[in-house]
């Protein structure tokens, strides 16, 4: 929308072009509150959800807590991501949703785990 008022600028009148100015401020202010929105919601505190049975968020949560610091190939996967800065509940969770998908391909295949195809 800020491009299109900014493309009528150049086609309108001239008593109209203090209005679509204003708008253009506006515009971008609300532009800018919009992001500031999505920063802080996107980088702010890891929150993990707390829909459904307890036992079935705490169990893989625990799991998960388990493999990164006492597994090989998940104490990799947690050196892994400190670097770029992330938070310990969002490494945590970055395992619980791992270990689901190898034990949903474990369940699949009818096969054991082999540790080597994790790559940490």
């Amino acid at each position: 929308m800020r491009t299109q008022e900014s493309n009528r600028l150049e086609v309108d009148l001239d008593a109209v072009k203090p209005g679509i100015t204003e708008h253009i401020v506006w515009l971008d202010k609300q532009i800018s509150t919009v992001a500031k929105m999505i920063h802080a919601h996107i980088d702010g505190e890891p929150r993990l959800s707390k829909i459904g049975h307890a036992l079935l968020r705490k169990v893989p949560y625990l799991l998960a807590m388990v493999t990164l610091y006492k597994a090989a190939w998940g104490r990799r996967f947690r050196e892994r991501f400190p670097a770029p800065g992330k938070a310990p509940k969002l490494i945590i969770k970055a395992m619980t949703r791992k270990l689901t998908h190898v034990a949903f391909g474990v369940l699949m295949t009818v096969k054991n785990s082999v540790p080597a195809l994790h790559r940490g």
